[in-house]
């Protein structure tokens, strides 16, 4: 449920309550990385908040040109200097040139089709070096099962917007991941039935398993 808060900016009430424990669990796996990109920052109530807890890392937003707007908006208020100007990026396509030690997202998975995440994955791989980790937050089936009533009327609700949509189950993503490179390493389950996946980057673009990716 997308709400405005009190500076009129896009606010979603779940991302408040889950930004705490997201946080809790980067914390514990965080190193040395000083620039993060997070793909699909939807209103930046993430990007706000990590930013401000981690005053030493950069948090680098990016979305879809329609979300810009709001997006800048909400980095004039921050005021943080950690905060850069967020870029446009379609997490499935052709990346542009740019640097970053690591990767987070949040809710983005099921709002892209199943054959997009082969390429989402191989964008990430080119884009990290070796050992740099990806991390992903969200619902997730297990076994071809909701773990939720709610996970499963969020599911239908997706359905309902466009029949290519919906939750993914987490064995598909370890394996599309790792066909790409990367590693699922640890599996944090946190409030709500939702997951923080870190996959970490074991191989590379010369490494991917050689296939149409249709068929991942």
């Amino acid at each position: 449920m997308l709400d405005m808060n009190s500076d009129e900016l896009p606010f979603i009430p779940a991302a408040e309550r889950n930004k705490r424990p997201i946080l809790d669990a980067l914390h514990s796996v965080l190193r040395t990385e000083h620039t993060i990109l997070e793909l699909g920052s939807g209103t930046g109530q993430h990007a706000e908040h990590f930013a401000r807890a981690m005053p030493g890392r950069c948090w680098q937003m990016s979305e879809l040109a329609p979300q810009l707007p709001d997006l800048e908006r909400r980095r004039e208020i921050a005021a943080l200097s950690n905060l850069p100007a967020p870029i446009e990026l379609d997490a499935a396509r052709t990346w542009p040139d740019l640097h970053c030690d690591a990767i987070y997202t949040s809710n983005l998975l099921h709002f892209m089709p199943e054959d997009a995440l082969a390429p989402l994955f191989r964008n990430v791989a080119d884009a990290l070096a070796m050992g740099a980790a990806m991390f992903v937050y969200g619902p997730f089936n297990l076994g071809g099962k909701y773990t939720s009533p709610g996970n499963r009327a969020l599911d239908a609700w997706l359905q309902g917007i466009d029949t290519r949509l919906g939750l993914r189950d987490l064995s598909n993503v370890e394996r599309v991941a790792a066909a790409h490179g990367l590693n699922l390493q640890e599996n944090f389950v946190l409030p709500a039935n939702n997951h923080l996946l870190v996959l970490r980057r074991v191989g590379g673009p010369a490494d991917h398993v050689s296939q149409d990716d249709n068929q991942e």
